[in-house]
């Protein structure tokens, strides 16, 4: 089953998954949203019972960082999304930025744009990455 929820990340262009998570709404993010419901298929609800075991074993691959949304991907090895710990409201205009947006051109972080929305402890995580991609 596990393999099947990896699938659901994986493999979006596969025509099971594509029904899948267009049939139980899970939303077009990489890792998708997964909610129970009271009448389901076995493959759902088998879905459901090992979820928290695969998505708390994913690992983000941030490569050139071109891609990864800073505010509201899951890249940071906490697996928080920034966006919902902010704290206080992300401006529009740095809500839709990357990870590479957030480098400078020697390769160090240049957070100064968003240091009054993180708090500490993710700002600590952040500090901790070396961002090999630049």
């Amino acid at each position: 089953m596990m393999k099947n929820c990896w699938a659901l990340c994986s493999q979006p262009n596969m025509l099971w998954v594509q029904v899948v998570r267009s049939k139980y709404v899970c939303g077009e993010d990489f890792i998708p949203i997964i909610h129970k419901k009271p009448t389901t298929s076995n493959l759902w609800r088998g879905i459901c019972e090992v979820w928290d075991k695969v998505v708390h074993n994913i690992a983000w691959n941030i490569g050139n960082g071109k891609s990864t949304k800073f505010w509201s991907d899951h890249w940071l090895p906490s697996n928080v999304v920034l966006n919902e710990v902010a704290i206080q409201m992300v401006l529009m205009e740095i809500q839709s930025r990357k990870v590479i947006d957030f480098v400078d051109a020697n390769g160090n972080w240049k957070l100064d744009e968003a240091c009054s929305y993180i708090p500490s402890q993710h700002w600590s995580e952040i500090q901790g990455l070396t961002p090999l991609f630049s």
